[in-house]
């Protein structure tokens, strides 16, 4: 096997028009950076002229370029290839010679691209692409542009089940979010759209024929009403589900809220209740199911005796009624959405309707007023778990990068990290 062969293999140049020179490879500082520099020759007879496609040619010089190459051992790699000029006698035009390892007016070879279209699809930024393949971050953004397929959904579909959400975008959004769906039994991203204002939301799904929107037969949202009267408006066979977490999420935070309000009360007042409060919070919000039954000391708080997580929550809550009503609401409707026993949420409801605890009953009246898609949400399996799973991606995608400005680049970056963009 020959020295030239080795070289051709070794860098993937199967182009038989380039000959390289024996000891064709050199260590030389380009750009301020030491590298590797294999010469090289491209040459062939053109059949004829690309121009006036004549026949009469004649070589007329040649013209070196420097074609960045992928690394060898972590050194940058140059092919300096001397290309062959020709002349055209009947259009007096000149033209120079061609391969497939580069583009034409182009100095970042194929291979180079390639890599960088997969290395795309990882959690890296831009900026560390472009370093580690010696190329600028603008050079990164022109590959996103030019080798990968506009994203555009198919109008005349859409998966039986589905999930919206949202999240924060990029400053030039239209909206103050940007809206997410996808498929709610495997998670694919059907589109990512900059606004999730009721109206565009309506333009856009407008446009899916109504045959596909007859065929949606579940969507998962959070508590948004736009999104149900969008759901209720363009969706005629689709049942709504809100989504299970958010339920607890509304329920807790109320709760919360109300620990809250009595802990500042006691404040100057009461300290050593207030401080319980203040320390012990994460035992009130946990699942009362979940309470560890195991005594230990418990410090000069409660007088160093020895106090199981039960005991401190009952001690906590027999101070006060108020707070001891929101707990148990709190806890029956948690244990009600963890059992998926609708007929038990709705007799909590109806049971605690009229507190005088504003904060809770602020949350109580939300769940009265949409018993119904809370009811399938606690009969169907679906939930937005894939979705706020996406979102976290979302989320460290963008911090990755330190922010993007741009939403379509930022929705390229996320389609092509979900393996959902094709190259051309």
């Amino acid at each position: 096997m020959s020295q030239i062969y080795s070289i051709k293999n070794l860098l993937n140049i199967k182009d038989k028009n380039i000959t390289f020179t024996e000891n064709g490879i050199s260590m030389e500082n380009f750009k301020g950076v030491y590298s590797k520099i294999i010469h090289a020759k491209l040459s062939y007879s053109p059949n004829q002229c690309p121009h006036c496609h004549g026949k009469d040619i004649i070589k007329w010089g040649s013209k070196t370029s420097n074609i960045r190459l992928l690394k060898i051992l972590e050194y940058n790699s140059i092919l300096r290839l001397q290309k062959q000029r020709f002349r055209c006698k009947d259009c007096g035009k000149t033209f120079s010679t061609e391969t497939d390892i580069v583009d034409k007016n182009c100095c970042i070879s194929n291979d180079v691209k390639l890599a960088i279209t997969l290395k795309l699809q990882k959690n890296i930024s831009e900026k560390d692409i472009a370093s580690d393949f010696n190329v600028s971050p603008n050079t990164v953004n022109r590959i996103i542009n030019s080798f990968f397929k506009e994203h555009l959904p198919n109008k005349n579909y859409l998966p039986q089940a589905l999930c919206f959400d949202e999240f924060k975008a990029t400053n030039d959004c239209e909206g103050a979010m940007a809206f997410i769906f996808c498929n709610a039994n495997n998670g694919d991203i059907t589109d990512i759209l900059p606004n999730r204002r009721l109206s565009y939301l309506k333009e856009y799904f407008s446009s899916f024929s109504l045959e596909a929107r007859k065929k949606v037969k579940h969507i998962v949202i959070d508590i948004y009403k736009p999104y149900m009267t969008l759901v209720n408006d363009l969706f005629p066979n689709a049942k709504i589900s809100l989504d299970r977490f958010h339920l607890v999420q509304l329920i807790n935070r109320s709760f919360n809220k109300t620990r809250i309000k009595i802990m500042n009360q006691c404040k100057n007042k009461d300290e050593r209740y207030y401080n319980k409060l203040k320390k012990f919070w994460s035992l009130l919000l946990k699942n009362c199911l979940d309470l560890k039954t195991e005594r230990i000391n418990r410090g000069r708080m409660f007088d160093y005796a020895l106090l199981s997580e039960e005991e401190i929550v009952d001690i906590i809550l027999s101070k006060n009624n108020e707070l001891k009503i929101a707990y148990e609401i709190y806890q029956e409707l948690l244990i009600a959405i963890q059992d998926r026993k609708f007929n038990n949420f709705k007799a909590i409801i109806e049971k605690y309707y009229y507190i005088s605890n504003e904060i809770m009953k602020t949350s109580l009246k939300t769940f009265k007023k949409h018993l119904e898609y809370i009811e399938n949400s606690l009969t169907y399996d679906y939930n937005n778990g894939l979705i706020e799973g996406i979102n976290r991606k979302i989320k460290t995608i963008k911090r990755t990068a330190y922010g993007y400005k741009s939403f379509y680049h930022f929705r390229a970056k996320i389609l092509i990290s979900n393996n959902l963009l094709a190259t051309k």
